[in-house]
């Protein structure tokens, strides 16, 4: 507050009123008064022109923020969710809030997020959204965690975090067992003396399949033939 009056009484040579800061609860940065004048030209001339600038220093902390989202638990097949920042009290400054974003599911490749969240000055919150990826692959139920660190505009008074699960929306795969030839006999000695075991998944998997072999029958295992008992499918394949 100032009043935008001074009187000099006569004969004196000084006349005063006081600038007072008001306090206020809203975080800010600090401000300036640039005060200029101007002389009633019967009783004073201004000479040079006279100006004077008080800052007004800031004393407000910088507002608490939580972290919140809308679901726990999204499916893959479009689904999403909020996240949202929320001040504790408005703040003057638009304030950003960063995301770390961590757990089994890849970001870009498995949900679509932004790492940061503003919120404009004058109000409370800011939102951002989180977006599934849909694929073919079976790739279980996956986790998005989400963390947040404050710039000078904002405080984290408690830690804050949430997860989100991706749903997984595909079965899983089933196996078929082959051999590479028709007849399904191979010779001891010459001619086709070999054949491909394969195995074959019904769907891309996101994980690598491992298959188990059991062999019985008459014929003896090193004795009469050599087969690996393990199979591999490199995930991505079939």
């Amino acid at each position: 507050t100032l009043s935008r009056l001074i009187s000099i009484p006569a004969g004196s040579v000084v006349g005063s009123v006081t600038l007072s800061g008001v306090a206020d609860s809203r975080d800010e940065n600090d401000e300036t008064v640039v005060i200029d004048m101007t002389c009633d030209p019967e009783f004073c001339t201004e000479n040079p022109l006279q100006q004077q600038t008080v800052i007004l220093l800031d004393d407000t902390p910088p507002p608490d923020v939580t972290l919140s989202i809308g679901n726990s638990q999204i499916n893959e097949d479009n689904g999403s969710t909020t996240v949202t920042a929320t001040l504790k009290t408005v703040s003057d400054l638009n304030v950003t809030v960063t995301l770390t974003l961590t757990g089994t599911a890849i970001k870009d490749k498995d949900y679509l997020l932004a790492e940061k969240i503003v919120i404009p000055a004058g109000s409370l919150s800011g939102v951002v959204t989180l977006s599934a990826i849909v694929d073919l692959l079976y790739d279980k139920d996956e986790t998005v965690i989400i963390d947040m660190a404050c710039d000078e505009t904002c405080n984290e008074a408690t830690p804050q975090q949430q997860t989100v699960t991706i749903v997984d929306d595909e079965a899983i795969p089933t196996v078929t067992l082959s051999v590479s030839v028709e007849s399904k006999s191979i010779n001891e000695g010459t001619g086709t003396t070999s054949t491909f075991v394969t195995s074959t998944l019904s769907a891309i998997s996101g994980f690598d399949a491992t298959v188990t072999l059991t062999t019985s029958g008459t014929a003896t295992s090193t004795v009469d033939f050599t087969l690996p008992l393990t199979i591999l499918i490199p995930a991505g394949s079939l």
